[in-house]
């Protein structure tokens, strides 16, 4: 017997784990207020989860939101979680800028 997931399987669980994570990481960012950059990798979190649930809507909704609109979002929680490692660590946020420069092109 074969063991097999369907991606609309995993847009499900990683929608689910995205959005559990989120929820926590906003919690810790507003019980430890000292930590820069915890809130922004939660709002990334949550944007990838966000995505990922518009993908499963594959079908259901119109080409362009399930594709377009979905992708963005993800990419964006991408560019969101580089701005919060880079706030965390005290860093130069220029590969934020470059994410957000690629984020303007793709759309």
């Amino acid at each position: 017997m074969e063991f097999q997931l369907d991606i609309r399987t995993l847009s499900f669980g990683t929608v689910l784990l995205s959005f559990i994570f989120g929820v926590g990481h906003l919690f810790v960012a507003y019980m430890q207020k000292s930590f820069k950059g915890i809130r922004a990798f939660a709002f990334a979190v949550l944007c990838i989860g966000f995505g990922f649930l518009l993908l499963s809507f594959r079908g259901a909704v119109p080409a362009w939101i399930s594709v377009i609109a979905a992708n963005g979002c993800i990419f964006a929680g991408f560019v969101l979680m580089s701005h919060g490692f880079a706030r965390f660590r005290n860093v130069s946020g220029i590969y934020t800028l470059i994410g957000l420069c690629m984020l303007v092109v793709l759309i």
